[in-house]
C-alpha cells in the first residue's frame, strides 16, 4: 500500500517536474503568412512575413537571349551595343476576382519639395542590366488574381522628392543616376556604343510612362504562405528597330527608343 502512495506521489511530482520545465513557444500565428507557425502558443509581435511579388524578367532578341556587351544589329542593318541599361520598372500590381486591387504591406514615406508628405506602397523597381527576377513587394491575401498590372517609367507623382529626405538605398536618390537636372525622373538610360565602325559611345535616356494591364484566364489563385510570379519579356529587337544607330545622335536615338516601347514592353 505504502509503495503505491509513493510511486503515485513520484507520478505527480515528475509531471509537476515537467509542466514547470515547458516554455511558451512565441511564433507567427497568422494563416497568411510566409512563416506561419502552427506549434506557436502566441503570436509574436511584429515577426510575421509574407509572401512576395516576384516579376521574372526574359530578354530576348527574337528567339534568342539579349545579352549586354554583345553586337547586334537591327532590322535597318545598322549595329549597336548595349554596354549599360536601367529603366523603371513601375505600376505593378494584382487585382482580386473582385476588380479591386491587391494591397501590398510595404509602404515608404516620401516628403516633397513643397513639405507634402506621403506613404506609398512600392510598386516600382529600378532594373540595372538585364536582370532575370526581381521581388517587387509582400501582400496578406488569398484568392484569385483578374489581372496583372505593370509599366515603364516612374509615376509622375514622384516628381519634385526631396533627394535629402531619401534614405541611401532609394531607387530615387540622384546616385541612382536616373534624376533630371529639373528633378523629374528618367524611364530609361543607356550607354551605348554606335556610329560608323562602333567607334562611338553615347549616354541616351528618355523620360515617360506606360503602364499595361493583362487579363488572366484561368486567374492564378494566392495561396496563403506562398509567393506568386508573373513573366515580363522583353521584346529588344522591337525596342532597337528603326533606332538610327548610325547617326551617332543621342537625342535622335532616345526618341525612337522612346516611340518604340509599347511595342516592346507590352505582353
Amino acid at each position: 500500500m505504502v509503495s503505491k502512495i509513493l510511486c503515485g506521489w513520484l507520478a505527480i511530482a515528475s509531471i509537476v517536474s515537467l509542466s514547470s520545465c515547458y516554455e511558451e513557444q512565441d511564433g507567427c500565428l497568422d494563416l497568411l503568412a510566409a512563416n506561419y507557425n502552427p506549434a506557436a502558443d502566441k503570436d509574436c509581435e511584429g515577426c510575421c512575413t509574407f509572401p512576395s511579388l516576384r516579376v521574372s524578367l526574359v530578354n530576348q532578341w527574337n528567339d534568342q537571349n539579349f545579352i549586354l556587351n554583345d553586337t547586334f544589329t537591327n532590322l535597318q542593318g545598322q549595329s549597336f551595343i548595349i554596354l549599360q541599361q536601367k529603366f523603371f520598372l513601375a505600376g505593378i500590381g494584382m487585382v482580386d476576382e473582385k476588380g479591386l486591387p491587391i494591397p501590398f504591406e510595404q509602404l515608404t514615406s516620401y516628403t516633397w519639395l513643397d513639405g507634402k508628405e506621403a506613404e506609398v506602397a512600392n510598386d516600382f523597381k529600378l532594373i540595372s542590366g538585364t536582370l532575370a527576377e526581381v521581388v517587387i513587394n509582400t501582400l496578406r491575401k488569398e484568392g484569385g488574381v483578374s489581372s496583372f498590372e505593370y509599366g515603364i517609367g516612374p509615376d509622375t507623382k514622384y516628381n519634385g522628392l526631396d533627394t535629402l529626405a531619401l534614405a541611401n538605398t532609394s531607387d530615387f536618390t540622384p546616385a541612382a543616376g536616373m534624376r533630371t537636372k529639373d528633378n523629374k525622373y528618367l524611364a530609361y538610360k543607356a550607354k551605348i556604343v554606335a556610329g560608323p565602325l562602333l567607334k562611338d559611345t553615347l549616354d541616351v535616356s528618355f523620360e515617360g510612362e506606360w503602364r499595361y494591364s493583362i487579363a488572366l484566364n484561368p486567374q492564378p489563385t494566392l495561396i496563403p504562405g506562398k509567393d506568386i510570379k508573373f513573366i515580363i519579356r522583353i521584346q529588344y529587337h522591337h525596342l532597337f528597330d528603326q533606332v538610327p544607330f548610325a547617326s551617332a545622335d543621342p537625342t535622335a536615338i532616345g526618341e525612337a527608343l522612346r516611340n518604340n516601347v509599347e511595342a516592346a514592353f507590352k505582353q
